[in-house]
């Protein structure tokens, strides 16, 4: 650990920075940010004794005992230039200062239980995230797009009046781009171009592991996909980096980054889906691979996918927890909604990817979106799986054809079960599954199920305007 301070210590004293970005994800998995004086983590003094907060500000504590303390994790410092700009920035861990301990609920303590479960079971985790988000140039472009690919024509179509005389002044740009037509689409169809290349090269450039980098399905959707990161610890700091540096980027290019899961009806919803695999903690190789298997798949893997399947219902409040998260969930779209695995088929739930090489397997988990906790949510797949792995869960077949084809018949005589259809829906799955509150830990579960009963709560009684323009002359 002393080495760690040392050289972050190192790094900011050399680079003249005056302030440090000091960070923390909330319950929810919103970065929260308090900047404190260089010359306070050069003393030594915020390495040691971390800085108060307002615990119950960001729903981790009741008023009454709100005083939280947060303790910036060395091996976690990062220095990032944008436009000539610096910016110093470290993730935190959250304590109970009274005692010193570590809070129990904080997101990177849910996630590192889960990863030492691996490591005392004898295996490395490893994780592999896919980030997809959307681009705009305002919060109100994103409202037209909505209004002019409405299916109505008294709302819109995209009619000959709106799409050249309002949608292009919008996007600022001469090409149309329209719903669910622009995966791997090239500059200058891809405006975007630019900046996702810019920010993916500043990820690498603070050790951040990138596959690659293109323009995805929906007009303006952005995927970068993430290398191979080592726990879901490190996996949840690089979703919320990602995040905070597109951020930060985006507004060097007048561009407003919306991690969304839905943001626009007619088009492809947000994704964060997760691929997975473990290896031997003793040798390091992939415990999911066996050659002599059709699929590559070892009976490690399968149990793994199993423990996936086995709590898929009861994990999807992390997973997926806003409203807005179940409009994603829908068939047609590539986004799962039965609970099923298959090699390849992008309608599975778990997927197992082809690979160049077949010892790099993994099996990908599909239905996470960006809105949710990454800490949480990949610690969750990790216990579950391992769930797996110690019970012996077999997933059964894999189902190579795609379900919502399927009569509902056929789907129960194949014993096909469905994700929750809803933030409700899921929010009971999660109350009937004790593994979820096993993994999160009592804290952790007990706050995340009360803010998101608040919020179904909040969205029972708000008026929408589709509901307006549909019911207000009945």
């Amino acid at each position: 650990m002393r080495k760690g301070i040392d050289e972050a210590n190192k790094s900011l004293a050399e680079s003249g920075i005056l302030w440090v970005q000091t960070l923390f994800a909330d319950l929810l998995g919103n970065t929260r940010a308090v900047s404190i004086p260089a010359e306070k983590y050069l003393s030594g003094s915020i390495w040691k004794d971390g800085t108060n907060f307002d615990g119950s500000s960001t729903a981790f504590r009741k008023s009454e005992k709100s005083d939280m303390t947060a303790i910036p994790d060395p091996t976690t410092f990062r220095i990032i230039e944008i436009r000539e700009q610096r910016t110093a920035f470290v993730f935190c861990d959250l304590h109970i200062p009274q005692t010193r301990e570590i809070f129990d609920g904080g997101p990177r303590t849910v996630a590192r239980r889960a990863m030492d479960r691996a490591r005392d079971e004898g295996y490395i985790s490893w994780l592999q995230p896919e980030i997809e988000f959307y681009v705009f140039n305002s919060i109100q472009e994103a409202i037209m797009e909505n209004d002019v690919w409405s299916r109505d024509a008294r709302i819109g179509v995209g009619s000959s009046f709106v799409v050249p005389n309002i949608i292009q002044d919008y996007t600022k740009s001469k090409y149309l781009a329209k719903p669910k037509q622009h995966y791997f689409s090239p500059p200058p169809f891809d405006r975007f171009a630019q900046f996702r290349e810019e920010l993916a090269t500043m990820l690498k450039s603070i050790d951040i592991p990138v596959k690659y980098h293109h323009h995805e399905l929906g007009t303006h959707q952005m995927e970068i996909e993430l290398g191979n990161i080592e726990g879901p610890v490190t996996s949840g700091d690089a979703v919320l980096i990602h995040k905070f540096i597109s951020r930060l980027l985006g507004a060097e290019y007048d561009f407003l980054p919306s991690y969304m899961p839905k943001p626009i009806f007619a088009d492809a919803g947000n994704g964060l889906h997760a691929h997975m695999f473990l290896a031997d903690g003793t040798t390091g190789e992939n415990t999911f691979h066996d050659a002599n298997d059709p699929l590559g798949l070892s009976q490690t893997a399968r149990y793994f996918i199993g423990g996936l399947l086995e709590h898929a219902q009861g994990m999807t409040a992390v997973t997926d927890p806003t409203i807005n998260s179940y409009k994603r969930l829908v068939p047609e779209f590539e986004a799962p909604v039965f609970i099923t695995w298959s090699p390849m088929n992008r309608t599975a739930l778990v997927r197992v990817a082809a690979k160049a090489i077949p010892e790099n397997v993994d099996v990908e988990y599909r239905s996470p979106d960006p809105s949710c906790n990454p800490y949480l949510a990949f610690a969750l797949l990790l216990q579950a799986g391992l769930e797996g792995i110690k019970k012996k869960i077999e997933p059964g077949d894999p189902l190579n054809s795609d379900p919502s084809k399927m009569s509902k018949a056929e789907c129960k005589q194949l014993g096909i079960k469905q994700l929750p259809a809803t933030l409700t829906k899921a929010l009971e799955a999660m109350e009937a599954d004790d593994f979820v509150k096993q993994a999160l830990g009592s804290e952790a579960y007990d706050l995340f199920l009360e803010l998101k009963w608040k919020e179904v709560k909040e969205n029972q009684i708000f008026v929408s305007a589709w509901e307006i323009y549909k019911y207000f002359e009945v």
